[in-house]
């Protein structure tokens, strides 16, 4: 099986968000067009961390659902 992977560039803050679906499913990691396509957020997945901007992931959590993860 493979994963549906979207990616998005914004080039407003020079940036990229991924938008991971299970196959064939409902269910998937952040990020946009989950209400378009009427899916469920299990995962907000940050891959790092900047000091010198917010990740809109509490945003995202808040407004969509999902479980935050992160690396160490």
């Amino acid at each position: 099986m493979k994963p549906e992977v979207r990616s998005f560039f914004d080039p407003a803050t020079f940036t990229i968000s991924h938008f991971v679906r299970e196959p064939g499913g409902t269910h998937c990691a952040i990020i946009a067009y989950v209400r378009a396509e009427g899916l469920t957020v299990d995962w907000i997945l940050e891959t790092h961390v900047h000091a010198d901007h917010l990740s809109a992931g509490p945003h995202l959590k808040e407004a969509l659902g999902g479980q935050t993860g992160i690396g160490a």
